[in-house]
Formats: C-alpha cells, structure tokens, sequence
C-alpha cells in the first residue's frame, strides 16, 4: 500500500483547520497512528515517535477511495506536463494560512516502512517551494536508478521519503 501523510506537533484547533483544509481540497483523512497496514505501522509509528508528533494523517483522496494513488499521479503529471497538482496547490494554501506560521509539519510518502528499517530520505528545514521544486525535478517520490545492463529506468519504493516543512517560509 501506499501512504502519504502528514504528522508533526499541533494543538487541536489547528489540527481541527488541517482537516478542514483537507477536506476542502477534496481529501478525506484517517487520523489514527496506526495505520492498518503491517509494512506500514511499526516504521511510521517510529518516526512520529521520534519527531514526539501528536499526530499522523493519511491522505486519501475522495470519495472513499482508501488509497492516495491519484496525488501520486498528479504529482508525476506535474514532472511530465508541468501542470501544477491539486496537492501541490493545498500545500501551497496551507503555507498560506496565517494559524500554522511558524509550524513545523512533516510530509510522508511510504510503500513499506518496518521498525527495523534505518533509513529514510529526509529534508530537513525546507519550505513549501522547495517541496514544489523536488517533485518538478523528479519523477514522484520513488527514488528512479537506471539499469546499465538493461538500460531502462527502475523505481524504488522502499525507502521513504520525509519533508520537514517549514510553514509560512518562502524560497530566497
């Protein structure tokens, strides 16, 4: 399964907004630190730990369709045609939004994230344009290797990768 979601540290009114933003965006969210996935569970619930969040969202998009497939599509179109993705957009919105300057908000994309996994690509102190930035200049999330022997491009899902966004900052 893939996930995308979002964790850090917020009282619950802003919380409350984050959701709110969410849902007006056309995302449904499922606010339980576990996450009913086994190659999922104990590598996010480690990481929210380890950051002390008091919280972790998946993104879903709506209406029930239990996956956050379609913001991974909009966000490899956004590499392919450059055609800005609705998710990108709500970030953007987010950043915006006077309540949550100065917050520190983590973004997740994970396929399989078990406890005993060390690594995870993460980018510390970045600010919403500089998220914009990594997806127009990669392909997704997955990390993306080409094969000398086969010469063809391999995705990799396995290791997650991890924005630690800072709100209400923008790019020098």
């Amino acid at each position: 399964m893939e996930f995308l979601g979002l964790s850090g540290t917020l009282p619950k009114e802003e919380l409350d907004q984050l959701d709110k933003l969410l849902f007006h965006h056309g995302y449904s969210r499922y606010r339980e630190i576990e996450i009913n996935d086994p190659e999922l569970n104990d590598g996010l619930k480690r990481f929210v730990e380890l950051i002390s969040g008091n919280f972790l969202i998946q993104v879903l998009n709506r209406p029930n369709e239990g996956s956050s497939a379609k913001i991974t599509e909009e966000i490899n179109d956004f590499f392919i045609f450059k055609t800005m993705s609705n998710f990108l957009n709500w970030l953007v919105v987010l950043n915006g939004e006077p309540c949550f300057k100065g917050r520190t908000l983590y973004l997740i994309f994970a396929s399989e994230w078990e406890e005993r996994d060390r690594h995870i690509r993460f980018y510390r102190n970045v600010n919403v344009d500089d998220v914009i930035k990594y997806f127009g200049l990669n392909n997704g999330w997955p990390q993306m290797f080409f094969n000398m022997d086969t010469k063809n491009w391999e995705l990799e899902f396995n290791i997650p990768l991890v924005f630690e966004i800072n709100l209400g900052s923008v790019s020098n």
